[in-house]
């Protein structure tokens, strides 16, 4: 390969690169700008109302295969926006609400100590 054809490789590897890193940038900075809007609703006091499959699965902390198999099952609810499943916050909250809790079970009442045959 001459070193023209060397020099015009460099220089489209090299462009490639920095609209690459634009791009980027640009993915970050929008990120970023969603970011601190949710961060001021959540100031505001205003709550998601419906979920999408996947944002649902991400907070209850499962996959949306599971998530979609407890659906199917009945233990957790969803509506119908057009052909997409949704959820409620309260369908979440409702589904929590139903798990059991991982502390300690109650203290049992001590047994009284038979009495020692004499």
């Amino acid at each position: 390969m001459d070193t023209a054809a060397l020099f015009l490789v460099v220089v489209f590897v090299v462009s490639i690169l920095i609209l690459a890193g634009i791009v980027f940038a640009v993915k970050a900075a929008e990120s970023r700008a969603a970011a601190k809007a949710r961060a001021a609703a959540a100031e505001k006091g205003l709550k998601q109302f419906l979920y999408t499959k996947q944002q649902a699965a991400t907070a209850l902390g499962m996959s949306t295969g599971h998530l979609k198999e407890l659906t199917r099952y009945g233990k957790i609810t969803a509506v119908k926006d057009g052909r997409r499943m949704k959820f409620t916050s309260a369908d979440l909250e409702a589904y929590v609400a139903t798990l059991p809790s991982w502390g300690a079970p109650p203290a049992a009442e001590p047994r009284a100590r038979r009495a020692e045959a004499a």
